[in-house]
């Protein structure tokens, strides 16, 4: 996988290419990044963001918010 900025008249663009099936999780912020953690890869991967989770399922993305304290 190549990641690859782009600059353009309005500021630019991130452009992810590669031969196999991949995601990128970008997160954008002025102060420290949230740690970023791969749960499960695969054809159903899920990704931790912070208090988030992100997963693909088949053709869907579904988010979900872990509530505090919970493992």
């Amino acid at each position: 996988m190549n990641l690859e900025f782009i600059p353009s008249e309005t500021g630019g663009k991130i452009q992810a290419t590669g031969r196999d099936r991949f995601i990128v999780v970008m997160t954008v912020q002025s102060v420290t990044a949230p740690e970023v953690e791969v749960l499960r890869t695969g054809l159903n991967p899920q990704i931790q963001v912070e208090n988030q989770t992100i997963e693909i399922i088949e053709d869907k993305i579904e988010l979900k918010s872990l509530k505090e304290g919970a493992t």
